[in-house]
């Protein structure tokens, strides 16, 4: 009996007390768990702010005048929202590119507001906030899923540390700013939203504890990576990752695990190649350069160049320039020593990454995960093919720094698991300090952007000889009426003025035939000539120099001279009323009015609504003794301007020499009333005719 009433008394109060204990601790665990949920929203809510803050010079910069014009202020393409627009949107590249997401994206914005650049750039700001909360989502359940893979007593970090890290630095570093504040680049915040959400939904732990894809995640995964590839076509390398982060996992630790994944990713890798075509058919067309404008070799150098500069600027980004040129080969097509010293660099880090991988396994996979997502998602930029005109960009950095910030992040865990806390103190001070001036150098950077003045300035100062930074710089003082600033740049790359930098003339024919046209609104009618010359030199198939030079020949009254340039004109350009009408006007003044009259008649064929030529028109029937047609043009210019006192005067002279003296009369009158200085001899003559 004792064994029977003691086991109650000892078996029953433990149950009871059990169920208590764990009741309790199960509260504490949820209480817990909201308060960790409210830190997060709380740290995630403060780095928004601070991201904003940071951006914030961004929403009083204007539009630029570099791919802002193409893909919104001079663009009827999102000017509307309808059913026409969207299918343009979708069937038409934009700045030899294929993005018709980005392009709806910033029709969205022309429907807020015009093109008032406020909205624009708050929408840039804001998707990049969202791709800052979605990396620490990404890189936290990346790192729980980790945690949750390791079978054994591995050193374990910490997945919202490393989050932390990766996003702050993320948010405010100062290569972020072309991405972000640059209208223009709108396809790059938008396609890394798409992109990462492609991710989470890839890495997302399944609820039931299932292995592998839910067809909804699945689903789910390629729907936002075609969204990512409408958005900009570097998302083609979203499935690449996919397979890195299989590798990471240890899912992929053999070549058959390997080929397994790439093949569960089948339809990705097509739609990848499907995109990459597209691309590549558009930018072939003129963003991509001749093969022979580079040596095989030089353009290995260029990738590897490219591979170690991003590296740099991450950890020291100052003397940035929204334009890195290419380097200038000597007298024996030699680059500088650094472009050849780079693929020794690059192999170098290679064979570091690998050792380390050997000896230390859990370092050298972050290290060997790191470098390959920082590879993987900029290869296509590193200019091993030439695209473009620059052998870098900061806006190539966007997506593919995750993988180095993601390196860092991990690292401080690893510091503070195995070193001294005042060692990993230094570590997080360090990072904070970083941080900090990361901030700063951003919130600078953004003011850069304000104008394009401020922005061709800025790039003049890192690369004083870079045209494209003098001919901007030249449009924004054009646009501005500053005229005189516009020449002064325009003669730096012309070569012209050499007092300040010394560089060769330039061959681009625009600068040279925009600079004639500068001389001769200064009435400098010789220097207008030499620079139309120096155009037409370079491009002797552009019609609109000929004209513009033949235009000058005729101010200057040497009207034989200006034929040859009009008949050039119009043998390359035969449809342009423009150069019909000075053609015109020069054969009226060389006294060949059938010409003339003909020449006019071809010009308000090809455009009805120019008045000037009607008028003068009439003038050339008239001195040909075409009276009545003559009267026919005065009476239909009348028609368009009612108050113009010339056409009616000469509408007069024309009746009085027809004898129809009550219709000079009455055009003479309209004229004096439109105060033409009519002569008080002409009107009595008239009056005595009519008596």
């Amino acid at each position: 009996m004792s064994k029977k009433n003691h086991a109650p008394k000892i078996s029953f109060p433990k149950q009871a007390g059990n169920k208590k204990q764990q009741q309790k601790v199960s509260v504490q665990k949820q209480s817990g768990n909201k308060q960790k949920q409210w830190l997060v929203l709380a740290v995630l809510a403060v780095l928004a702010v601070i991201t904003f803050a940071v951006f914030y010079p961004s929403l009083k910069c204007e539009f630029t005048n570099w791919d802002d014009g193409t893909y919104v202020t001079e663009n009827p393409m999102i000017w509307k929202l309808d059913g026409k627009a969207i299918k343009e949107i979708f069937s038409v590249p934009v700045s030899l590119n294929y993005h018709p997401l980005t392009m709806l994206s910033l029709a969205l914005d022309y429907k807020l507001d015009k093109l008032n650049p406020y909205y624009y750039h708050l929408n840039n700001v804001l998707i990049h906030i969202l791709n800052t909360l979605l990396i620490f989502v990404f890189i936290r359940m990346f790192m729980e899923g980790y945690n949750r893979k390791l079978v054994s007593e591995k050193f374990r970090p910490n997945p919202f540390n490393v989050a932390l890290i990766v996003s702050v630095l993320f948010a405010i570093h100062p290569m972020r700013v072309e991405s972000v504040t640059w209208v223009a680049e709108r396809k790059d915040v938008l396609y890394m939203f798409f992109f990462l959400l492609s991710l989470i939904a890839y890495i997302y732990p399944d609820p039931k504890g299932r292995k592998g894809l839910t067809p909804f995640r699945a689903g789910a995964t390629f729907v936002f990576f075609i969204c990512s590839c409408l958005s900009k076509g570097m998302g083609v390398v979203l499935p690449v990752v996919l397979v890195l982060i299989d590798w990471f996992y240890g899912e992929g630790k053999t070549v058959k695990q390997i080929s397994q994944s790439i093949i569960k990713k089948t339809h990705f890798f097509i739609a990848a190649l499907v995109f990459g075509v597209i691309a590549f058919e558009i930018q072939s067309h003129g963003a991509i350069a001749a093969m022979g404008t580079f040596t095989l070799f030089q353009r290995l150098t260029f990738g590897c160049y490219g591979f170690i500069m991003y590296i740099y600027k991450l950890l020291l980004p100052i003397n940035l320039s929204a334009f890195y040129p290419y380097p200038f080969t000597d007298d024996h097509g030699n680059i500088p020593p650094i472009y050849y010293a780079s693929p020794f660099i690059v192999l170098f880090i290679a064979l570091a990454i690998f050792f380390i991988l050997k000896k230390k396994e859990i370092i050298g996979k972050v290290l060997a995960f790191g470098f390959a997502f920082y590879f993987i998602t900029i290869a296509l930029v590193l200019q091993f093919l030439s695209v473009g005109s620059v052998i870098m960009a900061d806006r190539y950095a966007y997506v593919s720094y995750t993988g180095i910030f993601f390196i860092i992040g991990f690292s401080f865990e690893y510091v503070r698991k195995y070193f001294s806390s005042s060692i990993s103190n230094l570590l997080a001070g360090i990072l904070i300090v970083a941080a900090g001036y990361f901030s700063y150098l951003t919130h600078e950077r953004t003011k850069v952007w304000t104008n394009a003045e401020t922005l061709w300035t800025d790039a003049m100062n890192q690369f004083p000889f870079i045209e494209i930074a003098y001919e901007n710089r030249g449009i924004y003082y054009k646009d501005h009426n500053e005229l005189d600033k516009m020449q002064k740049d325009y003669e730096i790359i012309t070569g012209i003025d050499q007092s300040k930098i010394k560089l060769a003339p330039t061959r681009n024919e625009k600068i040279w035939s925009n600079l004639g046209n500068l001389y001769g609104l200064q009435q400098k009618f010789d220097k207008s000539l030499d620079a139309y010359s120096h155009a037409i030199e370079i491009n002797p198939k552009n019609s609109g120099t000929y004209l513009n030079r033949a235009i000058t020949y005729s101010m200057m009254k040497q009207y034989e001279k200006s034929i040859p340039d009009y008949d050039k004109s119009l043998e390359l350009a035969p449809d342009v009323a423009l150069t019909y009408k000075n053609r015109a006007y020069t054969l009226l003044q060389l006294g060949q009015y059938a010409k003339s009259i003909s020449d006019y008649d071809k010009a308000i064929e090809l455009y009805p609504y120019d008045t000037i030529s009607v008028l003068n028109r009439g003038i050339a029937k008239f001195n040909a003794q075409k009276l009545e047609a003559a009267i026919t043009d005065f009476k239909n210019y009348i028609k368009m301007v009612p108050n113009n006192a010339e056409a009616n005067y000469n509408a007069s002279i024309a009746s009085k020499n027809l004898n129809r003296f009550a219709e000079a009369l009455q055009f003479a009158q309209r004229a004096v009333e439109l105060k033409y200085p009519v002569s008080q001899q002409y009107m009595d003559e008239l009056k005595s005719k009519l008596k």
